[in-house]
């Protein structure tokens, strides 16, 4: 990678020479940063391209890229179901990783399994839309398709990024997220849509489309596309496992109270506190804690796929209403309106947690009754 500060866009390849993954990050977050300043006016003005890749861009400048231990699935396991904070984010290894066939690219199989939706519509990002408009439109989910197989077209509308594409695969927790503390989510999907019995699930449609799955769900993007920081919505833990190509993951690492503060006011201009960067590689699973404020960029030219989901913990609820709080007193905090969401979360658990069911995981009764009195006012 000497070329790292080229103004063409070079898929990223990571060298075969022995260096280090730390190494390999930092040359991965000047290459993007590169192919951000060469072209700042790539997008007009009051664009989200332009706004987003600015931000990002003083981020990268800023961030330095850190060493995270790859935790093997067991010592992962065992810290989330303890009453541990999570701290940073941390990367596993040898997670749920689809078993692509060697004959294509893992994008194309998954296009393949997708076949049946190939008369529907999807929500798109696309950085070329003013800001004073919604940054998603909605595209026939054929030009998608057609869009991310062409990997020779270059489109002048910016790299698209579609964030709420249904997982048809057999996908599932990381081995790490299957214990007993990170199962409030569907504890609670099975809740609000079972009308009473612990039989499987008959809830109608329109009962379905009140509660959006947040428990599992695709990320496509192509290269270039970069998201601004911000918290993930209803203060939702997040797992992200990459299927193909690279990620870049920009967080603000353990922030002071002021420093969260800072950066609520100034949401998309603020660096101060200490930001950590890291690459997410094929087969690398990243899980980040609620409230985690953290931004995400692509280098041109190169498409990734990724598996995600949501996930809670019965020992970070108190954490949860904390983080979830501030985004509905501070909307600017996330990428999603949470007006119906939020309150609705709120009064389910609150529902579970006072029938007592769950007061061990939770930390004992005097942790249960602290979080029914705060999720009651």
């Amino acid at each position: 990678h000497s070329d790292v500060c080229s103004c063409e866009p070079i898929p990223f390849h990571p060298p075969t020479v022995s260096r280090s993954t730390q190494e390999l990050d930092d040359l991965f977050r000047k290459q993007v940063l590169s192919e951000l300043e060469a072209n700042p006016n790539k997008y007009p003005d009051r664009t989200w391209g332009r706004n987003i890749n600015e931000h990002v861009a003083k981020l990268l400048e800023v961030a330095r890229p850190v060493r995270l231990r790859p935790y093997p699935t067991e010592q992962t396991k065992a810290l989330v179901e303890s009453n541990s904070p999570l701290g940073d984010p941390l990367v596993v290894v040898n997670q749920h990783v689809f078993d692509w066939p060697g004959d294509r690219r893992p994008i194309e199989h998954f296009f393949k399994h997708m076949e049946a939706f190939t008369d529907e519509r999807i929500s798109v990002q696309v950085p070329s839309r003013f800001t004073n408009v919604a940054s998603c439109t909605v595209k026939e989910f054929s030009d998608v398709r057609e869009r991310f197989l062409d990997t020779r077209a270059v489109a002048e509308d910016g790299p698209w990024n579609v964030l709420d594409m249904a997982n048809v695969l057999p996908a599932r927790l990381p081995g790490c997220l299957t214990g007993l503390n990170c199962q409030v989510l569907r504890v609670l999907q099975h809740k609000v849509l079972s009308e009473g019995t612990a039989e499987r699930t008959e809830a109608s449609t329109v009962e379905w489309k009140r509660w959006k799955n947040v428990i599992d769900w695709v990320l496509l993007s192509e290269g270039g596309n970069n998201t601004a920081a911000h918290t993930d919505s209803n203060a939702f833990a997040t797992w992200l496992t990459v299927q193909e190509g690279c990620i870049g993951f920009i967080w603000l690492s353990q922030p002071q109270d002021h420093e969260r503060d800072s950066w609520i006011l100034a949401h998309d201009t603020y660096t101060g506190g200490e930001w950590r960067f890291v690459v997410i590689r094929a087969g690398d699973t990243i899980i980040f804690n609620s409230g985690t404020i953290h931004s995400v960029c692509r280098p041109l030219g190169t498409q990734t796929l990724a598996f995600g989901g949501h996930f809670l913990r019965w020992t970070d609820l108190q954490k949860w209403l904390d983080v979830l709080t501030l985004q509905m007193e501070h909307p600017s905090m996330t990428n999603e309106d949470m007006t119906e969401s939020a309150p609705k979360y709120v009064r389910t658990v609150l529902g579970l947690v006072q029938k007592g069911d769950y007061t061990e995981l939770l930390g004992g009764k005097e942790a249960a009754d602290k979080f029914c009195d705060r999720a009651q006012v």
